[in-house]
């Protein structure tokens, strides 16, 4: 008679099939059993559900891992709760990698147009907000997540939450099950039993009757499925279930890694005074550099932290500074508070404030023009000794040097802020082992690729969404075949 074998909490056990039978109902422990799945997708976030749904289209039985209690999750915090789901100013151009061209062939695939005709089927509305940013008219993530999965339960498509696939082998020369995928998983169950644990007191259990007490146990139990796509994000904000474990999983088929580094990240700062002037906002212009060159500016909303800085514009400049921190570069931020106004413009608007009140003490005569807390810092980043002279006794020096703080702001990039604060993840497997065409492995037949796992991101403002629809549409349509 063949065995099961059953592994539980610290105790392991192998039983034949009819006595698990005779002493389990199979309906209370469905986990213990081996399934069979046509495709099994590790990872339920936004890439790895339209996987699922595009390969349950084409009839196979699919099943939707996730390690966290719900799928989903990351697309709940995008957008500011709001989920900005793509952008009509979708282009290659706004897309990196150390190999960016291999994301063409998706975008192309499942390009704007496919993107939106899907979700105005399943049920989305859309609205196209400033910078192009297009967002469900009814400004709710849980929307997006909510047709979603009301597609994927249409379609059959299981959901196993709460469970860690903690490795993957391919079983080979089998008769029945030749290329098959076998996934170990486990998951954590709990039983509630009555009485009290050993040390508790006699006025405890004098004061409750009949006390139950929950027990935690870890279970472990065997997928089966022929096609594997591997949909499990990179390490950015790892409490919405991106942990980087999908990367060993993929290491064990020979697959490679670009190093991650997180972006659309808050930047950290050299400069301590920062701390001063934490929770100042201004609109202005950000510009990312490295030695005497400008990378990229954008601007827009930015804020001052006890770190450092923040704010939309920062997110979008945070992959360059990435980069050069990658290459043990020396990146730099230049603000611009007055974006639309020229250096010349700028030095006759002080002159002008300083000839209306010539008496006024130098640092009240900025109150009005900039954050009353920037003023003193700007000043001593300026080199003015006494900030608060008497504005007429000001120097043409002094009031240039107020003009470059004011227009070129400099300050030394040292580092970002950690995974858990980043929204997405640059680098990650290695595309030249990936065909473009199909996201299938070129190393393992049946291993497929989706999502933020790979070393392709986008710009803020709806790109990397559309990339998880894009190369989910893909890897599932070719999953199913």
């Amino acid at each position: 008679m063949k065995e099961q074998i059953l592994e539980c909490g610290k105790g392991t056990f192998c039983l034949p099939h009819s006595a698990i039978s005779d002493q389990f109902e199979k309906s209370s422990i469905p986990s213990l059993f081996e399934s069979k799945y046509d495709v099994a997708v590790v990872g339920g976030g936004a890439s790895g559900l339209v996987a699922a749904i595009f390969a349950a289209r084409e009839g196979a039985k699919v099943v939707v891992i996730e390690r966290l209690n719900r799928v989903g999750k990351k697309i709940l915090a995008t957008g500011n709760g709001r989920c900005n789901f793509s952008n009509l100013n979708l282009d290659i151009t706004r897309f990196y990698g150390e190999n960016v061209k291999f994301a063409e062939n998706a975008l192309e695939k499942f390009d704007l147009e496919k993107t939106l005709d899907f979700f105005e089927r399943l049920g989305i509305a859309h609205q196209v907000e400033d910078l192009g940013k297009i967002f469900p008219k009814s400004e709710q993530a849980t929307s997006v997540l909510d047709v979603l999965r009301y597609e994927m339960e249409r379609l059959n498509v299981e959901e196993r939450c709460n469970v860690a696939v903690t490795k993957i082998t391919r079983k080979l020369h089998s008769k029945h099950d030749k290329g098959a995928f076998l996934l170990s998983c486990e998951t954590r169950t709990t039983s509630v039993r009555g009485g009290y644990p050993e040390r508790t007191s006699r006025v405890e259990r004098a004061q409750g009757n009949n006390r139950e007490r929950v027990e935690a146990s870890l279970c472990h139990f065997v997928i089966r499925a022929a096609k594997i796509i591997l949909s499990t994000g990179g390490k950015a904000s790892p409490n919405l279930g991106s942990n980087g474990s999908g990367y060993s999983l993929a290491k064990t088929f020979g697959h490679k890694t670009i190093l991650p580094f997180p972006v659309i990240v808050q930047l950290n700062f050299k400069e301590r005074f920062v701390k001063q002037i934490k929770g100042v906002k201004f609109k202005g212009k950000a510009s990312i550099g490295v030695d005497d060159q400008i990378l990229r500016a954008d601007e827009g909303e930015i804020l001052f932290t006890d770190y450092g800085i923040s704010g939309p514009p920062i997110l979008q400049l945070s992959r360059k500074a990435g980069e050069q921190l990658q290459k043990n570069k020396q990146p730099w931020v230049e603000l611009d508070l007055f974006p639309d106004l020229s250096n010349l413009d700028m030095e006759k608007l002080i002159m002008k404030r300083i000839a209306f009140q010539e008496n006024k003490p130098l640092d009240c005569n900025f109150v009005g023009l900039i954050n009353k807390r920037l003023i003193p810092v700007i000043l001593k980043e300026a080199k003015i000794k006494n900030i608060n002279m008497i504005s007429r006794k000001i120097k043409d020096s002094q009031i240039n040097s107020i003009v470059k703080i004011l227009k070129q702001w400099r300050f030394e990039v040292i580092g970002t802020q950690p995974w858990k604060s980043a929204q997405v993840t640059a680098g990650g497997i290695d595309v030249k082992d990936i065909n473009p065409f199909t996201m299938e492995s070129k190393l393992v037949k049946g291993l497929f690729f989706a999502g933020e796992i790979l070393d392709i991101d986008g710009d803020c403002g709806g790109f990397n969404l559309q990339w998880a629809w894009s190369s989910g549409y893909v890897a599932g349509t070719s999953a199913s075949k």
